[in-house]
Parts: structure tokens; C-alpha cells; sequence
């Protein structure tokens, strides 16, 4: 499992509101592990896809693109942050 990571900065309220409508586009049980932060300054989303590959792939291709940009979302900052050695979740969180 690789883990990226996509950082939306601005106004919080209104990119969460994007990135739910942009989470819409998706199926949620194509989710490996999926993580969306919230700070002052926007939101992190940390994703993680079976590979580094697959990770490069997805986070260039235009579907992925379209998504955001669809949603309202403005580009993200895309960064690779590597491979996943473990996972502990004890439950789903949603706000």
C-alpha cells in the first residue's frame, strides 16, 4: 500500500463542501485508506492506492483532475509520502 497525500489550501468551509461533492464521485468501497484533515489554512486528504504506480498514476490522470476541479476544489499540492509498513483504525470517523 502507498500513501499520497493532496493538500487543498483556503477557506476551509467551502473546500469541505468541494471535497464532499468531489467524495460523491467516488465508491467508498474503492477506498483503501482514506483521510481527510482540517486545519485553518484547508484540508488534507491523505489517500492511499496498492502502489507508488498506481498512486503516480491516479493523481495526474484527468479523471482525478476532473473530479476536483468539478467539485470547486482548486489544484492540490500532491506529494508521495511513501509506503504504508502498518495500519491501526479502530473506527470510521465522519463529521
Amino acid at each position: 500500500m502507498y500513501l499520497g497525500r493532496y493538500r487543498f489550501d483556503g477557506d476551509p468551509t467551502p473546500l469541505l463542501s468541494a471535497y464532499e461533492r468531489m467524495l460523491a464521485r467516488f465508491d467508498p468501497a474503492t477506498f483503501t485508506l482514506h483521510v481527510c484533515t482540517v486545519d485553518e489554512h484547508g484540508i488534507t486528504v491523505f489517500d492511499a492506492c496498492p502502489d507508488e504506480a498506481t498512486f503516480r498514476s491516479f493523481s495526474t490522470s484527468p479523471d482525478w483532475l476532473m473530479a476536483c476541479a468539478s467539485a470547486g476544489l482548486p489544484p492540490a499540492v500532491v506529494t508521495a509520502v511513501g509506503d504504508v509498513h502498518r495500519v491501526h483504525a479502530r473506527e470510521v470517523v465522519s463529521s
